[in-house]
């Protein structure tokens, strides 16, 4: 097993422990008769982490009814989430976009399983001790990714645009940006600042996505019931209310739009709808505060 407890980030608790219950999700999801996502390395990478309930989870069948998953029909949630970022990311390369960006990058094995073409280069950011985390667990494997994989070890609270631009990203370039399962866990100045950032190093033609919570804090308490914890995830890293009188996922489609963008607001209903999912009823309000924006560079 892999263990890691680097760069304060546990991949067993707290947001860490998101992170990997939404891997544990994925690998069930593709187990379903007609999965939405195919991930073969969640599994093994929730094994790596070392975490029994958690590689329980990853192992169950498909059609257990989502059993010990924190929230209700979280795994359909996540196999609509992934499904919609893979997507993104398919659709961008067939329109020329040649650089891929993974802000928070995780648990995500997208460099390792989806049909990149020739000439991508794919940039995954996260603290360094993910990054070390995961290429550990990946050699283990002895899988190698299927693009230009190129790993940036940083605190995205921080400067990681310098990092960035070093490992090779070329601003000129349009770009793919990706922020799935990040934002809500940053502070809200931090969240804008990130967006400012990505405005700054995209050329026209660049495209954004990522998924908005507008009340994490009303989600991290539902699974601190279902878990029996206090404070699964820590005060200093969740903020998305502090981002004025607008919700954020509001902030976020605005901030881009000043950067001359245009956006569009997808809400967790409407993909639902989008893979044929069976739709949300009242008792799964918690859905209802997570929307997915898009961007693009004009």
């Amino acid at each position: 097993m892999v263990h890691n407890d680097q760069e304060g980030w546990d991949p067993a608790a707290g947001v860490g422990l998101t992170a990997t219950e939404a891997a544990a999700a994925r690998a069930v999801a593709g187990r379903r008769n007609e999965p939405l996502v195919s991930d073969p390395f969640a599994e093994p990478l929730v094994h790596a982490v070392g975490v029994e309930f958690l590689t329980r989870l990853a192992q169950q069948s498909g059609m257990d009814d989502e059993s010990g998953f924190a929230i209700p029909r979280m795994v359909d949630w996540v196999a609509a989430r992934s499904r919609f970022f893979d997507d993104y990311f398919i659709t961008g390369q067939a329109a020329g976009v040649r650089q891929a960006v993974i802000l928070g990058a995780g648990l995500d094995s997208r460099a390792y399983r989806l049909p990149w073409l020739s000439g991508v280069t794919v940039y995954e950011v996260d603290r360094q001790g993910v990054v070390e985390f995961k290429n550990r667990a990946m050699l283990r494997l002895r899988v190698e990714p299927r693009v230009d994989r190129r790993t940036v070890g940083v605190d995205l609270r921080g400067d990681w645009t310098s990092p960035l631009r070093r490992r090779g990203l070329d601003p000129t370039r349009p770009t793919m940006w990706c922020a799935e399962g990040l934002l809500p866990y940053l502070p809200a100045t931090v969240q804008m600042r990130i967006l400012d950032e990505v405005a700054a190093l995209s050329s026209r033609g660049s495209r954004f996505a990522a998924d908005v919570v507008e009340d994490v804090g009303q989600i991290a308490a539902r699974v601190a019931t279902v878990r029996g914890e206090n404070n699964p995830v820590s005060a200093s890293r969740v903020d998305s209310a502090a981002t004025g009188p607008m919700r954020p996922s509001s902030a976020a489609a605005q901030r881009l739009r000043s950067h001359g963008w245009s956006s569009l607001k997808q809400t967790a209903a409407e993909l639902f709808a989008m893979y044929a999912l069976a739709p949300l009823d009242e008792g799964e309000s918690l859905y209802r505060q997570i929307t997915v924006v898009t961007a693009a560079s004009a």
